[in-house]
């Protein structure tokens, strides 16, 4: 798989080389030496952490919280999705579900939330499939049930902006942790 294009540049420490086919999106990322911080252009904070950080943290979570840690984490997608729902209001109108949909599953899968596609979206059963390879809180990971709780929440709250719908359902039909080879998320609104 190649991440990377050209040579390591010299330089500061700690910079590398550039990502090939790198988002367009990043370009507009800013970084305040003064700070220490990293912001989107609606002025949103980013925080970048390792993958194996995030999981540990997960799985510490839920050893000292059980089944808590997991409404925890679904609730915090909700929030977030909802927050992307609004904030991406507008591309929503002009471009049409299908066609933002795919716009979504870029903008996560070079944000690296794994390789995000769609496929069956059914206006009128409103219903979609969306499927994740890769994503981060699976890699590596070993359970007897799904634990993708924030993607299934993000999902549950963006399709609830999105399709201006109170009864969105999201299940998690398929987990690459308990050995399916992706994550399989059904949404019906």
């Amino acid at each position: 798989m190649d991440r990377y294009q050209g040579k390591k540049r010299a330089g500061r420490p700690g910079q590398g080389a550039r990502l090939k086919n790198r988002p367009k999106y990043l370009d507009e990322v800013a970084f305040d030496p003064d700070r220490g911080m990293l912001s989107a252009p609606n002025g949103d904070d980013i925080v970048v952490i390792n993958g194996a950080t995030l999981r540990v943290v997960l799985d510490g979570m839920r050893q000292m919280l059980r089944s808590g840690s997991d409404l925890m984490w679904y609730n915090a997608g909700v929030h977030t999705g909802e927050a992307e729902g609004r904030r991406l209001q507008k591309a929503i109108t002009t471009m049409g579900p299908d066609g933002f949909l795919h716009l979504i599953n870029d903008l996560y899968t070079n944000l690296g939330w794994g390789k995000t596609t769609n496929h069956g979206l059914d206006m009128d059963r409103r219903s979609v499939v969306i499927e994740t390879r890769s994503n981060p809180l699976t890699r590596n990971v070993r359970s007897k049930q799904p634990v993708c709780h924030y993607i299934k929440g993000f999902y549950t709250g963006f399709c609830a902006v999105v399709f201006k719908s109170d009864e969105v359902t999201v299940s998690e039909a398929s987990c690459e942790a308990t050995g399916a080879d992706h994550c399989e998320f059904r949404i019906k609104w």
